[in-house]
């Protein structure tokens, strides 16, 4: 690795009264998700000039690849390359290329995870020594500029698929408040409490030691993992636990059935919900979720779940919330969720636009994938 590049730390972090409004980005651990989703550098802090020299912060050129070093953030994986100088927290490895290596570097890292070079994930943290002495074998310099300008061509890609994603899910929101309107605006039909509108009451799920979980037979389990945005990612992917039959009665997962996350050490992530539909086989949910069952006569599974992922049930569930070492809500904070009730047409014509959606959301997801497959090959080859 010396051979190709320098790798450094970055500065300790100056005290909160020392950044300013203009100057060069301060880029911490934490910043790297929002800056890999998107995110500006000009949104982060700014130390200016004489600050820095004052406390004699080491600048960054641009081109240099960094990712976490210490902390819970070197658990992510996340690899970013500075497109500007920039000032950079300890917390983060900063690996300074010798030449026009940073495209490289930058995908050897994103295959081969930094993380890995973690001892102990209770106190995670990475030596730079073990980076220093990374052996690589690059490419012809040639062969290496045309493998990093495909790499580079296919994550554009995946960005425009993500993109569209995005702006799907933007349409449905906006589309919902079209209809139905929202807490700001008004709604345009009556209140009801979601306990009013349930067919089956809430449940908690089912806790088993971790021997209970299987490679092979026994039941899928539905996890807060197995969920982003209000549907199961992958039912194939979901790990499999050994139960009894008394279990699987109990805690069996029907159809159109949702379950909701009630307990997480992040109030963002508490409330995320997913609508079960597709399974396959007997499936039962953990405790952290908990699970029930609407009036399907009185609320189409589009419509509510479109509403529970929405901005006015955040509010909702921060406003209700417990938050003590983690924040958590109940089967009574669920039921006194405020919920619209539209007439059952109306909502099924929001349900038919909502499955016209989700037909491009398929294209853009099959087309992400391609890429991502693509991608990874590239990786593999040009990093083993």
């Amino acid at each position: 690795m010396c051979e190709i590049a320098e790798v450094k730390t970055g500065n300790v972090a100056p005290k909160k009264d020392a950044f300013s409004k203009d100057g060069v980005s301060f880029v911490r651990a934490g910043s790297l998700s929002d800056l890999l989703a998107g995110g500006s550098l000009a949104d982060l802090e700014k130390i200016d000039a004489f600050t820095a020299e004052k406390l004699r912060l080491t600048l960054f050129p641009a081109g240099t690849v960094v990712f976490a070093k210490s902390g819970m953030s070197c658990m992510t994986g996340n690899v970013y390359i500075l497109p500007e100088p920039c000032y950079v927290v300890s917390h983060l490895a900063c690996v300074i290329p010798n030449g026009s290596h940073a495209v490289y570097l930058k995908h050897y890292f994103r295959f081969n995870r930094p993380n890995k070079f973690v001892d102990n994930p209770s106190f995670p943290s990475i030596k730079l020594n073990r980076i220093k002495n990374i052996e690589l074998r690059l490419p012809l310099p040639g062969v290496m500029d045309e493998q990093a300008r495909v790499l580079e061509r296919i994550e554009g890609q995946v960005e425009q698929m993500k993109m569209q994603l995005s702006l799907l899910d933007a349409l449905v929101k906006s589309r919902f408040v079209e209809m139905f309107g929202n807490s700001r605006l008004g709604y345009k039909y009556e209140i009801q409490k979601l306990g009013a509108l349930l067919s089956v009451d809430s449940q908690n799920g089912l806790y088993k030691p971790q021997k209970f979980y299987v490679d092979k037979g026994g039941v899928p389990i539905v996890r807060v993992d197995a969920f982003q945005t209000g549907h199961i990612d992958d039912y194939g992917s979901l790990k499999r636990l050994e139960c009894s039959e008394s279990e699987i009665e109990v805690y069996g997962l029907r159809e159109n059935d949702i379950v909701i996350n009630r307990v997480n050490g992040s109030i963002e992530r508490v409330g995320k919900i997913a609508w079960i539909h597709g399974l396959a086989e007997p499936t039962v949910f953990e405790s952290n979720l908990m699970r029930f069952h609407v009036d399907e006569d009185k609320l189409d599974l589009s419509y509510i779940t479109a509403f529970l992922n929405s901005d006015d049930i955040r509010q909702q569930i921060k406003s209700r919330a417990r938050i003590a070492n983690q924040c958590s809500i109940n089967q009574g904070n669920v039921a006194d969720f405020d919920i619209p009730l539209p007439p059952l047409a109306l909502q099924q014509e929001f349900a038919d636009f909502v499955a016209q959606v989700d037909k491009s959301r398929f294209v853009a997801q099959l087309l992400m994938g391609k890429y991502n497959g693509a991608m990874t090959a590239i990786e593999k080859l040009i990093t083993r």
